[in-house]
């Protein structure tokens, strides 16, 4: 029976947390919403995240249908957190990759002004392409995982009231616009 009460008890205690945080989120964000204000709020977030996700498995899972009888998977706060902070993981880490995508599209274009040959140009894209082809795989998954019909990957973020500011992220784009040129 204690642990019974003790579970009713953490279970209010993580649906209290997640809300704040939530509201924080949103209270507190500009428009568009800042990526170092989402890694210190993945940051701090962290642990609850964790907490929620041992203490709740079924948060951020859709509802359950027995008999056609809609199970919640958990408290709403809870899953709109876990919601939350599932869909800004990937921001920032994708944003790290800003620089890396900057200096691959400086060499790219180094390697089409400096070649008038077309032959040197290949060969010289094809080792262009190798080198940046682990780039080229894990900035895909960016752009696949938020890609809708108009072929943006914010939209998903837009549907959560989050904005970023996209031309930050311009150097990723053009780049996978390049590589996926040159890849296939």
């Amino acid at each position: 029976m204690f642990n019974f009460i003790l579970q009713i008890i953490i279970e209010n205690f993580d649906d209290f947390h997640c809300e704040m945080a939530v509201e924080e989120f949103y209270d507190s964000k500009k428009n568009p919403t800042p990526i170092p204000y989402i890694e210190s709020w993945l940051l701090k977030y962290a642990e609850l995240r964790k907490r929620v996700s041992d203490n709740n498995p079924l948060a951020g899972k859709p509802s359950i249908r027995i008999d056609n009888i809609y199970i919640e998977s958990c408290e709403e706060n809870v899953d709109h957190f876990f919601r939350l902070y599932r869909n800004l993981i990937d921001l920032p880490k994708y944003y790290n990759y800003v620089p890396s995508a900057k200096q691959a599209i400086a060499e790219y274009t180094t390697i089409i002004n400096s070649n008038p040959n077309k032959e040197a140009a290949i060969n010289d894209i094809q080792a262009w392409l190798l080198k940046y082809e682990t780039l080229g795989m894990e900035l895909l998954h960016f752009y696949i995982e938020g890609a809708t019909d108009d072929d943006t990957p914010f939209d998903k973020y837009k549907t959560l009231n989050i904005y970023v500011k996209e031309d930050e992220f311009n150097p990723i784009m053009e780049f996978n616009e390049i590589f996926d040129l040159k890849y296939l």
